[in-house]
């Protein structure tokens, strides 16, 4: 008898069909490389905007040292209320990240910020490199009038998640009442999320608590991303 020959496919054979199981095995194996390269590109994008943060945070800082060296304090905005970090809340005049744009473009020196207290004073901050919030005048920086005065803008500075960069220092009704040896500058971090720890005997929420970050601020979940400018005092 005359021995049966095998088929091949591809050669006029059948071919053989893939099984549901071996389908669905390839489609996970897909799934799962899909998964794994988009968590390391989601965080490649977190690390990149971590590092530009930080190099944000750094710009302001040297601005601040500029500005205590041609004024000698920094920007003390302690007794203006601070927008929200999310952009949620409208931005306004009175609020502390307005405060500090405008000292650190020369509208205002370290104690005033009233309209009769302008100094057209040096620019110490490269805003080009920084991300803002606000609409600027035709005249911004630029000193116009009689006599001429830089014009108050309402704006501030953005982190890279698009949330504004909080700052507190002194009061300046109160500056005494300042315990920690500096400002406190920070992002709230890729959550765009941060806490208020309450003042000692007050039922009103203040941070930090005279430039003291409480331990209730330092342990809560929502600051573990938090990304400060320099060490927090404690």
């Amino acid at each position: 008898m005359k021995p049966a020959v095998p088929s091949f496919p591809g050669r006029g054979g059948a071919r053989r069909a893939f099984t549901l199981m071996e389908l669905l095995t390839v489609l996970g194996v897909v799934a799962l490389l899909l998964t794994l390269t988009m968590s390391a590109m989601q965080g490649s994008k977190n690390r990149a905007a971590i590092a530009r943060a930080r190099a944000e945070l750094a710009t302001i800082a040297q601005a601040l040292e500029e500005y205590k060296r041609l004024y000698g304090d920094y920007p003390q905005t302690g007794d203006f209320a601070q927008a929200s970090p999310g952009t949620g809340q409208t931005l306004s005049l009175s609020h502390a990240q307005s405060k500090l744009f405008n000292a650190l473009t020369g509208v205002f020196g370290p104690r005033a910020f009233t309209s009769g207290d302008r100094i057209n004073g040096r620019v110490v901050i490269d805003v080009s490199k920084l991300t803002m919030e606000g609409t600027r005048t035709a005249n911004f920086l630029i000193p116009t009038g009689t006599p001429p005065q830089k014009i108050e803008e309402t704006a501030c500075f953005l982190d890279p998640w698009g949330n504004r960069y909080l700052y507190y220092y002194k009061r300046a009704g109160n500056p005494n009442a300042w315990f920690a040896p500096t400002y406190v500058l920070y992002s709230v971090g890729p959550d765009g999320y941060d806490s208020v720890s309450p003042a000692p005997n007050t039922t009103s929420l203040r941070f930090p608590v005279d430039g003291v970050l409480t331990s209730q601020f330092l342990t809560n979940p929502n600051n573990a991303d938090n990304l400060f400018a320099n060490a927090p005092a404690q």
